[in-house]
Order: C-alpha cells, then structure tokens, then sequence
C-alpha cells in the first residue's frame, strides 16, 4: 500500500480521477459524476494505491473561516474509495497530520471546501437519483463511522406529491403580509450580470445565518449561479420585489432525471430578513408552483434542507413530506480532544 500527496499540477495526479473507475461500474452515474475541485481553498489530494491501483482518494481543504464549536475546521471531501476502512484510516490519517500542524482542531466532511460547493452524504438510496443530488455508495457512511467521525449535522430534502396552486395554509400567508406592491418576474437573462449583481446581496444575506456558512466572492457566486442558469434556463428563476428593492427569490428547474412524471426542484428559496417581509418567499414559491402545474409538473422536490432553516417552514406549508435524509461528519483532532 503507497500513499501519495498530490496537487493538480502534478504529473501523477491522473490518479486522482482514476480511483471513481475501481469504486463504480461502467456507465454509472458515480462514475460519471464530474470532479469539483475547490482550488480556491485546496490544501492537497490525497490517493492511496495498493500494487499501484488507485483505491481510494479524498481532498483537504483549507478554508479560514470555517469553524467548528469555536475552533478552526479542516475540512475533507471528493472523497471515493473502496470498502476498505484500512484505507480510508490511511486518508484520513494523513489528512490529520497537516491538520494538526496547521493548527486545525477538527476533520470535518464530506465538504468539498464549503457549503457552497459539493458536501453532505445521503443515509438511503430509497428513492431515485434527482437533479443537482450527488450519488456515492452508503458504505461511505460506514467508512466515516469506522475512522472516528460523528455526526454533526442533519439534512433533507422533501417532497410535494399531486402539487397544487390551492393551498389555504400558503393563501393566508400572503393574505397576512404588507405585500400589496409585491412584483415578481423571471430572472433576465439577457442581462445576467446585472441579476446576479442584485441576487449576490439578497443570498449572501439569507445563507449567512446557516451553521457553516463562509463567505463567497462576487465573482465565484456569478460563475456558480451563470452556469447553472445557463444551462437549466430561467423558467422557474423568480425574483421578487417591492418599490424596486428585491426581496425574495426562488430558483428551481426540472428534474431532467425523471422519464416517468415530470417533476420541479426547488433548489434555493431566499428572502430578505424582517418581519415586514414575512409571506415573500410564500408568494414566490406559489408563482412557481402556477407555472410547474401549467407544465403538467406532477411533484415538486424540496430540496437539501438543514432541519431549522426557514425555507423548511414554506416547504411545510406547501405539503410536502421528508424524502431524503443526508449527514455531515466531523472529528476532533490536537486540541478539538475532549
């Protein structure tokens, strides 16, 4: 068994990318999932061979503001490996001794650098693969167990079945609200930059409270989001404002991976902080849910929730049900002991 240190500039790190081939079949969507590298924050890559096969890799991210329970949190992610905790414990070991001479007191993971990149892992395989979800085998879960992580953090993702537009419960919601001038249309995208200008305060904002959460660059935020929306259309991208002040804002696409139904993704729903807003992110979502029922949208996913965040509320009052459940891992190291 070889274990190796590597950055993407160096000439073996082909490896890296070859460990997804000995942990997935051919064709798979693991397999076929793309690597995201965090290089803003990456530390090193980790890949571990036996006989020089590549079984098992993981990412060590340096990322200075995050912090967990007061104290600085490395955290680790694009991790793959083979069902082997002899190897994972040599990942993570390795992940270990920069952390502890760096001044880190816990491995946190999976994460792919932050929340805004790839992190959690998924406790079931009950329900199919949906849009923006990433797959890997839930041994990993084991594999984190067997090397000394606990969970810290829980998520999920909901489901809507039979969606509707009459809803009593999100009526009297708006109905409540100061929200008479409240105008909502579809994000521009023939003005993008000028959206995702206006869009970067309001997210910031709302994801700000989340545990974890670090901050993000103008310009990683318009790369992410440009992406995205190029390539999922801006149908079901809502912003809504009052007196020119935007305020609320929902972004959800089609779950392309469904050929039976059609079906939406909710994937962020954000509003601006206050009472005076209350209701906001209510009216938005309902203007999304008019137009997935005039597309012949069957179920509407709400999706990677933690358990206290708001946008679970609004899921709630749209009758959704728990779905998918996913866990966030951390371990204590140096002076996170005890």
């Amino acid at each position: 068994m070889k274990t190796q240190i590597f950055l993407p500039s160096d000439a073996e790190f082909y490896l890296f990318a070859e460990v997804k081939k000995h942990v997935y079949e051919a064709g798979s969507v693991g397999l076929n999932q793309p690597d995201e590298l965090s290089l803003e924050f990456l530390a090193g890559c980790c890949v571990v061979t036996e006989n020089g096969i590549p079984l098992g890799r993981l990412a060590f991210y340096d990322n200075p503001e995050l912090y967990w329970k007061g104290k600085k949190a490395c955290c680790v992610g694009n991790f793959e490996c083979i069902n082997s905790a002899e190897i994972a414990g040599t990942m993570f070991k390795q992940a270990e001794l920069w952390a502890e001479e760096n001044g880190f007191s816990y491995l946190l993971g999976p994460m792919n650098g932050s929340t805004w990149d790839n992190y959690r892992f998924s406790t079931h395989h009950d329900h199919p693969l949906f849009l923006s979800e990433t797959f890997h085998p839930l041994y990993y879960n084991k594999l984190f167990k067997e090397c000394g992580f606990e969970v810290i953090l829980n998520y999920q993702s909901r489901i809507e079945h039979g969606i509707t537009t009459r809803n009593e419960k999100v009526a009297h919601k708006i109905q409540d609200s100061h929200l008479s001038n409240l105008i909502i249309r579809e994000l521009d995208v023939s003005r993008l930059d000028e959206e995702l200008e206006k869009l970067f305060p309001l997210v910031k904002a709302a994801f700000e409270r989340n545990t974890l959460y670090t901050s993000i660059s103008r310009e990683t935020f318009h790369r992410k989001y440009a992406g995205i929306i190029r390539q999922l259309g801006t149908h079901y991208v809502l912003l809504a404002e009052m007196k020119g002040e935007l305020i609320a804002f929902v972004f959800a696409f089609q779950n392309h991976l469904e050929t039976t139904k059609k079906q939406l993704v909710y994937k962020t729903i954000a509003r601006k902080f206050g009472k005076e807003y209350t209701g906001a992110g209510h009216a938005v979502a309902l203007e999304i849910m008019k137009r997935a029922v005039e597309d012949g949208m069957e179920d509407a996913i709400h999706a990677f929730m933690i358990y206290d965040a708001t946008s679970t509320e609004i899921s709630e009052n749209f009758n959704s049900q728990p779905y998918k459940e996913y866990v966030l891992y951390a371990k204590s190291i140096g002076n996170g002991k005890g």
